[in-house]
This record gives structure tokens, C-alpha cells and sequence, in this order.
């Protein structure tokens, strides 16, 4: 299948670094956003299952499982229905380098990496009080989870990094100094 004339920027990260806040800047500034979490959450209603952690989890699993490839098909097939002026459409939340291979497949791909280290991220997630995340137990299990995926190798492929390492103010800001960059 041809490659689309438009490239995907990915926006990856453990969890808690601030990959959701990375992509309201994008939004922001008219870029597209897409996230790989809402085509599971999708395949979690058009299965009729109740949208909880534990479900969500389940059927993430079911496409890191040699199903990559679908995930990719359901994002070339909503983006086929955009058009855009922007250089890049953005997807949040990718997490494995097979999910990589395959959107490589259909678009030109760059990779920004949010980065965190792990003690702020773990006590941000606490903050956050999500049902899944009660302990910092809860938040290294989550983190094994990920790498199980192998986020970290999409992380060492970033061509761009954005530090969270600050208040949220000033990460905001940087993002949107990363994004209108993209626009020049």
C-alpha cells in the first residue's frame, strides 16, 4: 500500500511523562491528534465490554499480541478521511516497535520521546488517584507492563526528546515552542 504524502509524528513515553499534554499542545496549535489508547478503547465497545482498566488492558494485550498490524489499518483508515495542512498528523501513545514496523508500512514516521524520570513520574501517576494506581508498587508493575511492549526501544529511535522534568507551565510552553518549530 502507498505511503501517505503526510507524516505521522508519534509521541511516545512511560507512562506519567506527559504524553497527553504533549498532544493538547499539538491540538492546539490545528494539529491532528489521534491516539492509539482510543482504537483500543473502541475494540473495547465494539466487543460490548464495560470500558475499565481491566478491559482496556485485556484487548491491548489481544493487538500487542501479532495483531499490530490492525492497529495500524485503523489508523491509516481514519486518517484517509482527514485532510490536513500541517506537516504531520500526531498520534499519542504508541508503544511497541512492532506498532513502528507497521504504521512505517503506510506513513513517513518521526518519534518525539517525553522523558521523565521515574521517581516524578511514579508520584505523579499516585496523583493523579487512578483506580489502577494506588501504590508505587502499582506504578512499577504498570511500568513493566510497557516495557513488556518495548517502549524503550521506540524511546532510543526519538529523533526529538521534551523534558517534563518542570512545572507544568513551563512544559506546556515548551511544547508548543516544539510544535510551532514543526510548522516553519
Amino acid at each position: 500500500m502507498p505511503k501517505h504524502r503526510k507524516s505521522l509524528l508519534l509521541i511516545v513515553g512511560m507512562p506519567g511523562s506527559g504524553k497527553s499534554t504533549a498532544a493538547q499542545a499539538a491540538k492546539a496549535l490545528g494539529f491532528h491528534v489521534f491516539s492509539f489508547g482510543d482504537i483500543v478503547r473502541e475494540e473495547v465497545r465494539r466487543r460490548g465490554l464495560k470500558e475499565n482498566e481491566e478491559n482496556v488492558e485485556k484487548v491491548a494485550n489481544w493487538f500487542h499480541s501479532g495483531r499490530e498490524y490492525l492497529l495500524a489499518h485503523r489508523l491509516e483508515k481514519k486518517l484517509r478521511k482527514i485532510h490536513t495542512a500541517k506537516p504531520f498528523y500526531v498520534i499519542e501513545g504508541a508503544r511497541s516497535p512492532k506498532q513502528l514496523k507497521e504504521v512505517k508500512e503506510h506513513f513517513n514516521v518521526k518519534i518525539l520521546a517525553v522523558v521523565l524520570p521515574q521517581r516524578i513520574r511514579w508520584a505523579r501517576q499516585l496523583a493523579r488517584g487512578r483506580a489502577d494506581i494506588r501504590t508505587t508498587e502499582d506504578a512499577r508493575e504498570r511500568d513493566a507492563r510497557e516495557s513488556r511492549y518495548g517502549i524503550e526501544k521506540l524511546l532510543a529511535r526519538a529523533d526529538w526528546r521534551i523534558s517534563s522534568d518542570c512545572n507544568e507551565k513551563e512544559f506546556r510552553a515548551r511544547n508548543k515552542r516544539f510544535f510551532k518549530s514543526l510548522l516553519k
